[in-house]
């Protein structure tokens, strides 16, 4: 049944080579945009590109690997993304902003997002925004740095590290992902203050969730010299809601200055719903801890992909792949989805984490965890779908604790490829 699903979806895909290689269609990606139908996938091949804007598209665009295919501008846009449907971006480094907003949804796998570096100011690498959703996988995001000089006295205006990572108003999901906040690079006088960059800040009701992510913000100077405030690891604020997962091997670490900055920090103007933020399990937080956070939360169910990849980050479809459920109690009940779209649902009680699957594309398979409280089984891609698969399947499963939770793991998104 799987194959046959895959191979009726097969959408037409177009080739860019920016050396007009063999078998390509186009030599820059905004032309390749352009010529594309809703639902087609663009191949990139190594090389450099042009930025991108896709508006009322469903597209998706897989490169030859981080620092293989690039993406340069100042800016790329995604927005109004039809209902239902998902842009997907894979295997790429993209320079400059990425803004997601109107009510668009990406998902981004094995990429690479950094901002731009200014005189003043560091741009964000990710902003989304207008009610989108975000998804992303074994990526890593860095806010761009501020360089300097600022201008001179009298303007010197303030010097602002970018947030790797701003949300308003909107959603966010990462799994295996390093955040980085833009830092200040140089030392200059004058008047202006010096703030490193957030590593994921949220506003105006937006929602997130990290699970196995590394975040540290952004530093006000560079070691050694002690002026500014450091960055904010997490900054949350005005009725957002944030659950971050994660263990020893995941840090949240707060920027460096005169002043530290917080590895969280939790804050709220008149007339705004309170926030929340709460943090499963036992990460190591360098930094303070500032509002009302939710510390030390018991551990969240763990959905573990151990695959052969290929350069671009996409799974060797000819390799086994083996994928584990740790529901962390023993024998307990579960239920694993998997789906064609990711969607970012907060369910609220009993359940523990957002619903990140769509169902209305998904099904389902249930069983009883084992004593050690996980569920395993393993495939070979290239048997089970009969050739590669053209688009990431979402999987994400549930466990049913004795206590009546209902706990939602990671998020998993993965292309086979030859």
């Amino acid at each position: 049944m799987l194959t046959v699903l895959a191979l009726g979806l097969l959408p037409t895909t177009w080739i860019v080579d920016a050396a007009a290689g063999p078998g390509s269609h186009f030599t820059d990606l905004p032309a390749a945009i352009a010529a594309a139908a809703d639902g087609d996938t663009i191949l990139v091949r190594a090389g450099s590109y042009s930025s991108f804007a896709m508006t009322g598209r469903t597209l998706t665009i897989r490169g030859a690997g981080i620092g293989a295919t690039i993406v340069n501008g100042s800016s790329h846009v995604v927005t109004q993304t039809p209902a239902g449907t998902v842009d997907v971006f894979s295997g790429m480094t993209i320079h400059g902003y990425v803004w997601v907003t109107n009510s668009a949804h990406a998902t981004l796998t094995d990429c690479e997002v950094l901002g731009i570096d200014q005189a003043s100011n560091g741009t964000s690498a990710l902003f989304v925004s207008g009610f989108s959703e975000v998804f992303a996988l074994r990526c890593r995001f860095v806010g761009g740095d501020a360089i300097g000089p600022p201008p001179p006295p009298p303007f010197g205006g303030p010097m602002v590290g970018g947030n790797a990572v701003t949300v308003q108003a909107g959603e966010f999901a990462a799994t295996d992902c390093e955040i980085l906040g833009g830092s200040i690079t140089g030392v200059f006088g004058g008047p202006g203050s010096r703030t490193g960059g957030s590593g994921l800040a949220m506003d105006a009701s937006a929602h997130a969730r990290l699970d196995g992510v590394s975040i540290a913000a952004g530093s006000s100077a560079p070691p050694g010299f002690f002026v500014g405030l450091g960055g904010d690891a997490i900054f949350v604020r005005n009725d957002s809601r944030l659950l971050v997962s994660g263990d020893a091997t995941d840090t949240i670490t707060a920027g460096y200055g005169a002043f530290l900055g917080a590895a969280v920090r939790l804050t709220n103007e008149r007339f705004y719903p309170a926030s929340e933020v709460t943090i499963h399990g036992a990460m190591p937080i360098s930094g303070q801890v500032i509002g009302p956070v939710t510390l030390n939360a018991p551990a969240m169910p763990r959905l573990v992909f151990a695959s052969t990849p290929l350069p671009s980050g996409e799974t060797d479809s000819t390799q086994p792949v083996t994928i584990t459920c740790d529901g962390l109690a023993p024998s307990a009940p579960f239920a694993f989805l998997f789906g064609l779209t990711p969607s970012y649902t907060d369910l609220g009680a009993p359940f523990v984490g957002a619903l990140l699957v769509d169902l209305s594309t998904a099904a389902f398979v249930a069983g009883q965890l084992d004593p050690a409280g996980q569920f395993q089984f393993g495939f070979v891609p290239l048997a089970l779908f009969g050739g590669p698969v053209p688009f990431p399947f979402y999987m994400q499963f549930a466990s049913f604790d004795p206590n009546g939770d209902i706990r939602l793991s990671n998020l998993e998104a993965r292309f086979y490829s030859l």
